[in-house]
């Protein structure tokens, strides 16, 4: 009897054993299922983290490649001198000194009350900025035009002041005296160029004693200038009262005013005032005389485009007057 509860007892601790043994097994195994199961997730989860960081990493190589490309064909393609020359430090060094000039330089124009002074330096203070503009590697289209732009106006215009300021040699065939008629009369007043304008409009014309070029009152279409010679300015109404003045050679009759001598104009005031006044007085040529002839309204309508000599030649009439 003892034997067999002896049996008995040990069967039940082998079958408990046992049982907890296959139990703590079953665990075990859950266990090392879950952890590899966990384990996998990670290694993907890893792995997929890893090709995440590689696609950016590929990507932001890409996206550098292609920037850098690009802005390589950007600085290719809008730059104007050569790269070889716009890189190199003395030329990016003397950058700034070139800016600063140019823009002293309109700044000057201010200052300046010659035009043509002011044209030169419009010229050169925009040539330094399209000089500025150009030597960088990226210039600045919009300000370069314009530059460039202001300084062929700008050069043009210069070039139309030098032309009237220092015109060729006043003299020709039908002005042998040019240069000398303007360094006594018109000097200081009008320019070469303009007074080679007024000579080229002019006709010369020699004209015996006793010739009359205006009577009182009475339109005349021309203005003289005396270049030779002398004339009478009379007040009267009759020619026979000219004619006896004229012929007894005499400044002590009634109808005589003045004379006009070399240098002088004839006809200048109606010139002023307009084609239809008429003479301010009959003006009679006293010994032979070489005269300039203008047709008034050639020479006023040649004035209206060019204000600057038209408000010389005023000016150069209103002093013969005074």
């Amino acid at each position: 009897m003892f034997s067999r509860l002896s049996e008995q007892t040990s069967s039940k601790i082998r079958t408990s054993i046992q049982h907890n043994w296959n139990q703590a097994l079953r665990k075990r195994c859950l266990s090392v299922q879950a952890t590899t199961s966990k384990a996998g997730v990670s290694r993907k989860i890893s792995s997929a983290s890893k090709a995440c960081k590689s696609a950016s990493a590929l990507n932001a190589t890409s996206l550098y490649r292609n920037s850098a490309t690009s802005q390589s064909h950007t600085t290719t393609t809008s730059n104007i001198l050569p790269l070889d020359l716009v890189l190199q430090p003395s030329v990016k060094a003397l950058l700034p000194f070139i800016g600063n000039i140019s823009y002293l330089a309109l700044a000057s124009g201010f200052l300046m009350t010659d035009m043509l002074e002011l044209r030169v330096l419009l010229v050169g203070g925009y040539s330094g900025l399209v000089a500025f503009h150009t030597l960088h590697e990226r210039p600045m289209r919009i300000p370069l035009r314009w530059s460039a732009l202001f300084v062929a106006v700008n050069a043009v215009a210069a070039g139309m002041l030098i032309m009237d300021r220092y015109a060729p040699s006043l003299k020709s065939s039908q002005h042998p005296d040019g240069e000398e008629l303007y360094e006594q009369n018109f000097a200081g007043i009008l320019t070469r160029g303009q007074f080679h304008q007024l000579l080229a409009l002019a006709k010369r014309q020699h004209v015996p004693a006793g010739t009359q070029l205006t009577r009182e009152n009475i339109p005349c279409d021309s203005m003289y200038f005396i270049v030779k010679g002398q004339a009478n300015v009379y007040h009267g109404k009759t020619a026979e009262d000219f004619e006896d003045s004229f012929a007894n050679n005499t400044r002590s009759h009634p109808l005589f005013v003045s004379t006009i001598e070399e240098g002088g104009f004839v006809n200048d005031v109606a010139f002023q005032r307009g084609s239809s006044v008429g003479a301010y007085g009959t003006i009679i040529t006293s010994e032979d005389s070489v005269v300039l002839l203008w047709n008034t309204a050639e020479l006023q309508e040649h004035m209206k485009s060019k204000p600057d000599m038209e408000r010389n030649m005023k000016y150069c009439l209103s002093d013969f007057l005074v």
